[in-house]
């Protein structure tokens, strides 16, 4: 359902806007996976190897009282690089710095409850509440895009919108069945300093390479073939990225939470090597063969 409504999505996007509008929202989208992949993915790493730790001794919540405004920090680096390159985009620029924004922020708390759910065992909940943000998303954005002229900010902001309604369903849910904290812990840090410089800023540097290879070239071929070159690029891309992002996110429902939930406070280096070792040995074979599908049908 969600591989259906995400490809249903591209093929509405491609009909309503032109390769200028999908070029300029390939730089929105950048910005978004620039904040996402360097800022956002490294805390959401280290929250989901703590995760079962912390809902096994009630702690859950208030390990994540400071995340949300973490979340709008990381939002406002995106606004403020929207901002900066808002004449670039030939976009409305405040219009382009709200969809950023919304977008940022929403999906960055989307990636982290959604999966959350899945993890600790609440899965057709956050299968649910993820096919409940893509389809308003979709929805929203078509409804805007009809409203008013086409535009890459006007679909980009449709799409926060969707994630929006997500994450407030997943907050919802997270209040009635998240464990309440015992009296006696009255502050706790989300993560200390040294996990910052050993864990995050090492996976950080990884993830930035990350996004120089998956979207740092919009900016290249924009700068050498033109924005409608880039718009065309971009769509051709886009559906065996979907197709991945759906083989990824069945391995994230259905072999990361075992992986997660048996290595959370595990501290031995050998038994965190097997577990690896274990999750590599099933997730690699299923990408080798997705590499061989997609290059076969890489002619169509």
């Amino acid at each position: 359902m969600v591989a259906f409504i995400i490809l249903e999505s591209v093929r509405v996007a491609t009909t309503y806007l032109s390769s200028d509008d999908d070029g300029q929202l390939s730089f929105l989208i950048a910005i978004q996976t620039f904040c996402a992949l360097l800022l956002r993915n490294p805390i959401g790493q280290y929250i989901n190897l703590h995760t079962h730790e912390w809902w096994r001794d009630n702690s859950f919540l208030l390990q994540l009282r400071l995340y949300p405004v973490y979340l709008v920090l990381v939002s406002m680096v995106g606004t403020a690089i929207a901002v900066f390159m808002g004449e670039y985009f030939l976009v409305n620029t405040l219009y382009a710095v709200s969809a950023v924004f919304l977008m940022t922020l929403m999906a960055s708390w989307n990636a982290t409850l959604l999966p959350m759910l899945n993890s600790l065992g609440f899965r057709a909940a956050s299968i649910l509440m993820t096919v409940i943000s893509i389809a308003i998303g979709l929805v929203v954005s078509i409804l805007i895009i009809l409203v008013e002229s086409p535009s890459a900010s006007g679909w980009y902001l449709g799409q926060g919108v969707g994630m929006f309604i997500g994450v407030i369903f997943a907050l919802i849910f997270f209040r009635r069945i998240a464990p309440m904290p015992p009296t006696s812990i009255s502050r706790l840090a989300l993560i200390n300093k040294s996990s910052v410089m050993t864990y995050c800023l090492p996976l950080g540097v990884a993830t930035s390479l990350m996004w120089c290879q998956m979207s740092g070239y919009r900016f290249l071929v924009e700068g050498y073939c033109g924005i409608a070159a880039l718009g065309l690029l971009v769509i051709g891309l886009q559906v065996p990225a979907q197709i991945s992002a759906l083989l990824e996110s069945l391995a994230m429902q259905f072999l990361y939470p075992y992986f997660y939930s048996r290595i959370s406070g595990v501290s031995s280096k050998e038994v965190i090597e097997s577990l690896t070792s274990d999750l590599l040995n099933v997730i690699l074979p299923l990408y080798i063969i997705f590499v061989g599908v997609a290059i076969l049908g890489a002619p169509y």
